[in-house]
């Protein structure tokens, strides 16, 4: 059996394992200075955090900001999906969509109509997950940067 709930104090470790399991280019100790913010001192980048349960591990996380633009959003600021992961073993038997609804209950019960999210281009199965879970794409985007010379 699987729970959802919000994150608390006491589940910071997990959550930091789960964050590792999202984005592996960051270090451990940088995942972790934004979760020790959230319990800490709040923090603009996390306005909830649902951890997904199985017995006593943390088997997938879903971070949510409540962001000022958020493309195709109809009113702002709106709720933004900041990172969304299941264990690999968990995937495909619904706890991703079990994640979104506590954020979409979140979301609704503090007055949102929608809630944005995103996925890399290449992200092919992060995509098809957001369109089984009832996201509609409204924007596809290229960044770029140029490194500029410091003048001497």
């Amino acid at each position: 059996m699987v729970e959802v709930r919000e994150a608390g104090a006491p589940d910071a470790e997990q959550w930091i394992h789960l964050r590792h399991g999202l984005w592996p280019a960051h270090t451990v100790e940088e995942l972790s200075k934004d979760v020790y913010a959230f319990f800490n001192r709040g923090t603009p980048l996390v306005a909830a955090v649902f951890l997904a349960w199985h017995k006593n591990e943390a088997i997938g996380f879903l971070e949510l900001s409540v962001r000022p633009y958020v493309p195709g959003a109809a009113s702002l600021p709106a709720p933004f999906v900041e990172g969304w992961f299941v264990d690999a073993e968990w995937r495909r038997r619904g706890v991703g969509r079990m994640l979104l609804k506590a954020a979409e209950d979140w979301a609704r019960g503090r007055g949102y109509r929608q809630l944005g999210s995103d996925a890399d281009v290449e992200n092919v199965l992060g995509a098809a997950a957001h369109k089984a879970a009832g996201f509609r794409e409204v924007e596809t985007i290229r960044c770029f940067i140029k490194d500029l010379d410091i003048a001497p």
